[in-house]
């Protein structure tokens, strides 16, 4: 079940599985970490597998389940799934997700239009997700403190791999590599949690502050709401 113990603890074992690949890929010999490092090498292969393993287990929850939520997970794994393939730039000069493809004169209309349509479906499933948090945020302001421990992992993580992409040279491609893998095993591992628990409630771990507090009003509770 996905609740804010469940997933702090699972926040803590990624990072500290990411920090150790990183601690012993820093001592592997330049030539060996590049080929593991590199596109199509190990790491980029394990992360395929791992976001295929969430695809498929998110998709057969939308099997059961039939609603908008679990069709939004399932298809943004399937995103990046996809984007882990390099997709957005695979058939075009520059990837379909930069505004450069757009602003560019010489890409032809008609691959621009088929490349919206492409990212449409995407784009959906990113904004109902979106708007879904926002109204279970201001319905209980707390919440987001409460599960802070993996939106702060991913935050990290996602800052790691963007900065070492960027800013660190190619003998230190293994950190943006680790990164990606343990950003996406720690979204795959939330999202087994949630289906292992759909439609059950997880109670705040926080307890009342009196014994008047549990009569006068209902516990804390999180519970995803499928029909939306």
């Amino acid at each position: 079940m996905l609740t804010p113990e469940s997933s702090k603890k699972a926040a803590m074992l990624v990072l500290g599985a990411a920090l150790l690949a990183v601690l012993i890929l820093s001592f592997v010999p330049v030539d060996r970490m590049k080929a593991i490092a590199a596109e199509g090498g190990p790491i980029e292969n394990l992360s395929l597998v791992v976001l295929a393993f969430g695809t498929v287990a998110a998709g057969l929850r939308l099997w059961r389940a039939r609603t908008r939520l679990w069709a939004a997970v399932t298809v943004m794994l399937f995103w990046m799934f996809l984007r882990e393939l390099d997709y957005q730039k695979l058939f075009t000069p520059r990837s379909i997700e930069s505004i450069g493809f757009y602003s560019n004169p010489q890409v032809p209309l008609q691959w621009k239009l088929a490349a919206i349509a492409a990212l449409l479906p995407f784009g959906i499933a990113a904004l109902h997700l979106l708007l879904t948090t926002a109204r279970h945020l201001r319905s209980r302001p707390g919440v987001l403190w409460t599960w802070r421990y993996p939106i702060g992992a991913a935050v990290i993580l996602m800052i790691v791999a963007t900065t070492a992409e960027k800013v660190l040279s190619p003998r230190f491609l293994f950190v943006e590599e680790t990164g990606e893998l343990a950003f996406a095993a720690l979204v795959v591992v939330l999202v087994l949690q949630a289906v292992s628990g759909s439609g059950r409630t997880a109670t705040d771990p926080s307890p009342p502050t009196s014994p008047a507090s549990k009569t006068s009003s209902p516990p804390n509770t999180l519970k995803v709401n499928e029909s939306r």
